[in-house]
């Protein structure tokens, strides 16, 4: 029996190239016509990513009529990258900020940083 994340990778695989890419939605309704089993868009994104983190390269595009796709080329994934990149600063960016709000609503004692250094690393 194939599993969930097997099948969700082959349709994305047959969307080679960012010109061709599928949306989660789409991709979730090609795994119930595959499947006849019912699945959502947030299970496709859950999937996708154990997918990444086990090595496969699955991209994404965000510009209109973005979604998933097999890489076509370097430069693709290049794109990728620096976009997961820049997202990845700017989510770290926001814990300062929110720390000092946090310190100036509670002052006192204050918990070791659960990540530190991370954010001289990010940049």
């Amino acid at each position: 029996m194939i599993d969930y994340n097997s099948i969700v990778l082959s349709i994305i695989k047959k969307h080679v190239g960012r010109a061709n890419s599928i949306n989660q939605h789409e991709v979730a309704d090609e795994y119930i016509l595959q499947t006849g089993d019912n699945t959502t868009a947030r299970t496709v994104r859950e999937a996708i990513e154990v997918l990444r983190f086990n090595g496969e390269p699955i991209l994404a595009s965000t510009q209109s009529n973005g979604g998933y796709f097999w890489p076509a080329n370097r430069a693709e994934f290049i794109e990728w990258a620096d976009r997961e990149h820049d997202k990845a600063v700017k989510q770290l960016a926001k814990i300062k900020p929110v720390e000092e709000a946090i310190d100036r609503l509670f002052p006192g004692r204050k918990v070791q940083q659960a990540l530190p250094g991370v954010l001289e690393r990010a940049g």
